[in-house]
């Protein structure tokens, strides 16, 4: 599925030129390419990176020839302060129903709904795509790029969350559930540590049925074929070692609510972690910051990604520390039985020791000891 395969590429390049703003809050980086090849210049092959301004935070240009001066022997102060934490991070998928749209949308929705999640401690990946039409060349496969490049800008890269609006929550959910996409290139599908799609569209067989969704986006960017659509439908490929998913809808949108409750009856019907929110007064677009909305993200819809994000964030945090204690343990234990042994000796050296003098006689004289 020609999408997914370009959405997994934004997530897998390599990193050239950009250029950086900051505010109070976040620093953000515009234009980053994550293609090198004869498309570089491709304005769809580029992402925006947004991370939070704090001291904790890098610097938004390269090392300097002063910056990579040989170490003097004594360690400056900036050598002993102590390593900043990393960062969990966010790739959010833009929507457009997979024709229109790019990073920078109008009202530039999506960006600022990546720097509301970075504000609250996040470095959020919004990178653009190739669409379903008016697009000339193939599909590129660039190198990996968060998963290599992320610690540039204090992320995580063993800590890294997919989202995305409507066609962007499609792409979002198949990438997480398609385990052969990130297969294809090397990686494993335990990188995606979660999902939280909003106003998705999870069922496209279904859609398909839909006079407005069949004739306005799936025909375009799918075609005609029910095997096609089948396997582009994340419902399809609900796993029962899928990450978990968190699934937001507007009141008002489109029917796409009926495609969140199937993913998640699919996905709590083998043993997924899955949740679901519908928020009243809102519509597909002003949830996310379009139409009306002039560009604002829903209030809620931010707090609660982000609380959703950071209890997923505390189980695994608490998984992880339970692993490395009984690792710890283990190897204690080990440590102690190597120690007893040697302290207790061999059963030759044992027996040694339990002789008595007489015994130790009887054997010189006959020759056996």
């Amino acid at each position: 599925m020609d999408f997914a395969v370009r959405m997994r590429n934004a997530l897998i390049a390599s990193t050239r030129g950009y250029f950086a703003t900051t505010s109070d809050v976040i620093v953000s980086e515009y234009d980053v390419a994550y293609y090198s090849g004869e498309d570089f210049f491709d304005r769809k092959h580029r992402l925006n990176v947004h991370y939070h301004a704090s001291p904790a935070a890098p610097p938004a240009t390269s090392p300097t020839e002063e910056d990579q001066s040989p170490p003097t022997e004594e360690p400056s102060g900036d050598e002993l302060r102590p390593k900043p934490k990393k960062l969990p991070v966010v790739v959010f998928i833009h929507g457009g129903g997979w024709k229109r749209g790019d990073r920078n949308y109008i009202f530039d929705a999506y960006n600022n709904f990546g720097k509301a999640i970075a504000a609250e401690g996040f470095v959020v990946v919004v990178p653009s795509y190739r669409l379903s039409i008016a697009v000339d060349g193939g599909v590129q496969h660039p190198k990996h790029w968060v998963k290599d490049n992320i610690g540039r800008y204090n992320g995580d890269e063993d800590m890294i969350f997919l989202s995305g609006h409507s066609a962007g929550g499609h792409l979002a959910a198949l990438l997480a559930l398609d385990t052969h996409y990130m297969a294809d290139v090397g990686l494993e599908p335990e990188l995606v540590k979660g999902v939280v799609g909003i106003c998705g569209v999870y069922d496209l067989v279904t859609g398909y049925t839909r006079f407005l969704l069949r004739n306005l986006y799936l025909a375009d960017a799918f075609g005609h074929d029910q095997a096609v659509l089948r396997e582009a439908s994340p419902v399809h490929h609900a796993r029962s070692n899928a990450p978990p998913f968190m699934l937001f809808n507007a009141a008002m949108d489109f029917g796409l609510e009926d495609d969140s409750l199937r993913l998640r009856a699919e996905l709590a019907a083998r043993d997924g972690s899955v949740a679901h929110r519908s928020f009243p007064g809102t519509d597909h677009g002003s949830i996310i910051g379009l139409g009306p909305a002039w560009g604002r993200p829903y209030a809620p819809l931010v707090r609660e990604t982000c609380a959703w994000l950071n209890k997923q964030i505390a189980a695994i945090t608490d998984d992880r520390e339970t692993k490395n204690d009984l690792r710890t343990e283990d190897e204690e234990q080990k440590q102690q039985r190597a120690e007893a042994d040697e302290g207790e000796g061999s059963p030759a050296e044992a027996h040694e020791g339990s002789r008595s003098e007489a015994d130790v006689m009887v054997l010189r004289a006959y020759g056996w000891e």
